[in-house]
């Protein structure tokens, strides 16, 4: 399925802003990055249910040792 997608980063790639495209969903959401600790959070929106949705809230957490 294709997609396409842009990343945006701030304060020395500390914070990033995202967003991406696919035929069937929208999404947009941002990043921090402090040390080895990474946070994630996304908002997906369906493109069939976008109306009558609130969409999908996506978080994730990353942590390198």
């Amino acid at each position: 399925m294709p997609a396409i997608g842009v990343e945006k980063s701030l304060e020395g790639a500390h914070f990033l802003f995202r967003a991406g495209l696919t035929p069937h969903a929208l999404s947009a959401g941002f990043g921090l990055r402090l040390g080895n600790i990474g946070l994630d959070y996304a908002l997906v929106l369906n493109r069939n249910l976008i109306q009558g949705s609130v969409g999908t809230h996506q978080v994730g957490l990353r942590i390198r040792f």
